[in-house]
């Protein structure tokens, strides 16, 4: 047994809280009920509290740093420091190791998680690592996991996934879920429901750290943890790729919300060919559901994500079906897609502007074109609300990002002239 240490290092421009409930708060919370040992945590997106002073004075053995696009470059720095000052061994997780391991060859980590869930890797790195350790040995004891060594990889074990009823949740008691709530401004709960998506559109991370079969909570588990949290919230954002895609369970979380929670309101996310059901949207309402995000992206997709080739008709009618059943309607778009023009972006602005639907936009990200070792500068740059997109002929990477600002400002952001005066869809 040791004590143990947690890191979201410090991310660069936007802070995605959503991950920070569920990525980091869901995977403090299991390894302190699974783990023989300490285990503390820190978040320097939310928290001033300086790691290395931590490490000294809590006697801390063991580090594992969540790696992800926008912390990168702190997270290597932080491991090089720590490597530098307490000699002790450090783990990477998150989605870095996975779409880039060889950023971690002759770097100052031990171990990057390969496969499996978080939980699990990190689990067996915290009890079974050891520096003084044979290579053989560490093999046979980690799971899920490459060693670190000399300009090379070594396999371990294989990962396991964790049943979703063990998954755990972010409580205040361990990581500083007050301070998420303040820096989203909203007093809303974020809850993990589902992990994986068997969609696997290539400009997603989802598949690669989760996996592409859809797994989730039980409705008791979740029953347990919402207990855990109502009394501190009136509002849930319910975390996954596609609540919709099986009916039977959204009938049964509606039911348990109804009989049992009816003083929480809550939002989800979904396809748009997954919302065809009217009595279940208004079953949803009842529930309590009061918005739906929708992965719109734009209006000609089949030319862009082949994944998602919606017509203009059909996003059209699923707007019009959940917002019948009095739930708002968030659109989820992507600006600098492969193929996009100008023209494309105003006319889906504008037909969202006309359905009365929410707009949040992201800018294209390719991750899946980033080459395998990219520079930690040009990691850094891999933010879906900043990314450099310059793609779109007659619209700047920086337009794209003040879209993304402030959505309701694109006529005046795009300099609209009269040839852009009628919708076109």
């Amino acid at each position: 047994m040791g004590n143990y240490l947690i890191v979201w290092p410090k991310s660069e421009d936007v802070v995605h809280i959503n991950y920070h409930y569920t990525q980091f708060g869901e995977v403090v919370d299991y390894l302190n009920k699974h783990v023989e040992g300490s285990i503390s945590a820190i978040d320097c997106d939310v928290q001033d509290i300086d790691v290395y002073k931590y490490i000294e004075q809590h006697n801390i053995s063991k580090v594992a740093l969540e790696v992800n696009y926008e912390n990168a470059r702190n997270a290597f720095v932080m491991a090089e420091k720590i490597k530098e000052n307490y000699g002790i061994p450090i783990l990477a997780y998150g989605s870095i190791p996975v779409r880039h391991p060889k950023l971690f060859l002759n770097s100052s980590f031990d171990a990057i998680f390969n496969n499996g869930d978080f939980e699990i890797c990190i689990q067996s790195f915290l009890e079974a690592f050891k520096a003084e350790g044979t290579d053989s040995e560490m093999q046979e004891k980690l799971k899920g996991a490459f060693l670190v060594r000399d300009n090379l990889f070594l396999a371990t074990q294989k990962g396991e996934e964790i049943s979703p009823d063990e998954w755990g949740i972010s409580r205040k008691e361990s990581v500083p879920v007050a301070e998420y709530d303040k820096k989203k401004n909203k007093n809303r709960y974020v809850i993990n429901l589902s992990r994986g998506c068997p969609f696997g559109c290539q400009h997603c991370l989802i598949h690669l750290t989760e996996g592409g079969k859809e797994r989730r909570r039980s409705i008791p588990n979740l029953r347990e943890a919402l207990k855990d949290i109502q009394t501190d919230y009136s509002h849930l954002k319910i975390w996954a790729a596609n609540f919709t895609l099986n009916r039977r369970y959204v009938d049964e979380f509606c039911q348990m919300m109804k009989e049992e929670f009816p003083g929480l309101t809550w939002e989800c996310a979904t396809r748009i060919d997954l919302v065809k059901d009217s009595e279940m949207l208004k079953n949803m309402y009842a529930a309590g559901c009061r918005q739906i995000s929708l992965g719109i992206e734009g209006l000609n997709n089949g030319d862009m994500i082949a994944a998602k080739r919606f017509t203009p008709e059909v996003i059209s009618s699923t707007i019009n079906n959940i917002q019948a059943a009095g739930i708002v309607v968030k659109g989820c778009v992507m600006l600098g897609m492969p193929n996009q023009t100008k023209e494309d972006i105003v006319n889906t602005f504008r037909f969202l502007e006309q359905h009365r639907v929410i707009v949040r936009p992201t800018v294209y990200t390719p991750y899946h074109h980033i080459s395998e070792s990219p520079t930690l500068e040009e990691l850094a740059q891999c933010n879906r609300k900043s990314f450099p997109n310059d793609s779109v002929p007659g619209v700047s990477s920086q337009q794209l990002i003040e879209l993304v600002k402030n959505p309701g400002d694109y006529r005046r952001i795009l300099r609209l002239q009269k040839e852009f005066e009628e919708i076109r869809y």
